[in-house]
This record gives structure tokens, sequence and C-alpha cells, in this order.
């Protein structure tokens, strides 16, 4: 029985440690989208201002 709950421990924390690597590279991504989409537009400001 104690091995069997190891196991099951050890499982649950991988896949916590899996989602919240993939919930941080989902949050990172779109940030970059942001930040993409933020720098066109002081692009295109500085390019009025000139």
């Amino acid at each position: 029985m104690d091995t069997d709950y190891t196991i099951l421990v050890i499982l649950t924390y991988i896949m916590i440690i899996i989602g919240g690597v993939a919930g941080i590279g989902l949050i990172v991504a779109f940030f970059r989208k942001l930040g993409k989409i933020e720098s066109k537009d002081k692009l295109e400001e500085e390019k009025l201002d000139d």
C-alpha cells in the first residue's frame, strides 16, 4: 500500500510541474504577443514623429 501511495504522489507532483510549466509558457507567449503589438504601435508613433 505504501508503494502505491508514493507512486501516486510522485505522479501528482510531475503533473503539477508539467501543468505549471505549460501555464507559464502560455502566459509568456501571450505577453510576447502583447509586446509585439505594443512595439509595432511604438514604431508607428516614431515614424509619425519623424
